[in-house]
């Protein structure tokens, strides 16, 4: 038998298709929620699962403008249609703040004197906060976050 922590009820009316992506969601909402966004200009590097529910929670808070950058055409479309514009923006800006989640694939160059003089901040994440998140993330789909856009298909139980 499983502990009761380890089972979550949803409130009524979470949609089935949103329920099986909260465990994506959740990591979304941990890395969105990092810094306050609320009038700011966001930058997601990535628009697969995380990085456009990431999207659509920062225009959710109010971002002003959020730009995602990705090399596939059909995962710039999701993280359009939860929000973001496509673009580059050049540097960071003085005193910026960097949610960083995922893993990259290779090492990463880092000039840690650029970091320090243009007083960067860099806040590591990984996964979500288990009990904070789900309740948070209830608390936005209450509060009219349409996720509908995630959901590119469906398969049958076997598949």
């Amino acid at each position: 038998m499983l502990p009761a922590e380890s089972v979550r009820v949803h409130r009524p009316g979470v949609p089935l298709d949103v329920a099986a992506m909260f465990d994506t969601f959740g990591n979304a909402v941990h890395v969105a929620d990092a810094f306050p966004l609320r009038d700011r200009t966001v930058l997601v590097t990535g628009a697969g699962p995380i990085g456009s529910m990431a999207a659509a929670v920062a225009r959710h808070r109010g971002a002003r403008l959020i730009v995602v950058s990705d090399l596939s055409p059909f995962r710039l479309g999701l993280a359009w249609r939860a929000g973001a514009r496509s673009g580059r923006i050049a540097a960071m800006a003085h005193g910026g703040r960097i949610a960083a989640l995922g893993l990259p694939d290779e090492d990463v160059p880092t000039d840690w004197s650029d970091i320090s003089l243009r007083m960067l901040t860099i806040q590591g994440i990984s996964g979500r906060k288990v009990f904070d998140t789900w309740h948070t993330m209830a608390d936005l789909l209450d509060d009219g976050l349409d996720l509908s856009f995630a959901v590119t298909d469906h398969f049958a139980a076997p598949d």
